[in-house]
C-alpha cells in the first residue's frame, strides 16, 4: 500500500482497526509493505523496473463531472489509470477502482472510452454497490489487461 498522507494511515490505524486489524501497527509484515510516499512515483519506478503484480487497487481519485475527458483532473485520472493497469500481470492480474455513483451516466462514458484507449490494451467489468456514507449507488470497475 502506498498513501503519501501519514496522518491518514495513524488515523486508520486508530479509527479502523475492524478493517485493517494490526497490520497498520508496524509498516512491514511478512505479505505486506505500507509505504509513506507519492504512489504515481513509486509506480513509474515500479513499470521501469518491469514489477508486475496480481491485483492493484486504485484509490487515487473519483471519475472527474466535466463536459469532456480534458484537464487536469482528466490528465491525472489517466496517468493513475494508465500506471495502475500497466503494473498488472497480462491477463490474470487485476487493477480495481471506484469511479463515481452510477446516476453520473456521461462520467462513466468518458471514463470507459478512456479505458478503451490504454496501451497495452484493457477489458473491464463495471459493477455497482449502495454506499451508505455517500447515500447512493457507486461504480467499481474490475480491470485486465489483454493477453498479448
Amino acid at each position: 500500500m502506498i498513501d503519501i498522507d501519514d496522518a491518514v494511515m495513524r488515523s486508520c490505524r486508530k479509527h479502523l482497526r475492524s478493517a485493517c486489524g494490526d497490520c497498520m501497527d508496524k509498516y512491514e509484515g511478512d505479505n505486506y509493505k505500507i509505504i509513506v510516499g507519492d504512489a504515481i512515483t513509486h509506480m513509474q519506478d515500479y513499470i521501469k523496473d518491469g514489477r508486475l503484480f496480481d491485483y492493484v487497487f486504485g484509490d487515487l481519485t473519483d471519475v472527474p463531472i466535466s463536459p469532456t475527458p480534458r484537464g487536469e483532473l482528466w490528465d491525472f485520472m489517466r496517468t493513475v489509470i494508465g500506471s495502475g493497469t500497466k503494473l498488472i500481470k497480462p491477463a490474470t492480474g487485476k487493477y480495481m477502482t471506484h469511479a463515481i455513483g452510477i446516476q453520473c451516466e456521461g462520467a462513466l462514458k468518458m471514463f470507459e472510452e478512456q479505458m478503451n484507449k490504454l496501451k497495452p490494451p484493457v477489458s473491464f467489468t463495471q459493477t455497482s454497490s449502495y454506499i451508505p456514507s455517500f447515500m447512493e449507488k457507486w461504480c467499481f470497475y474490475q480491470v485486465a489487461r489483454c493477453p498479448s
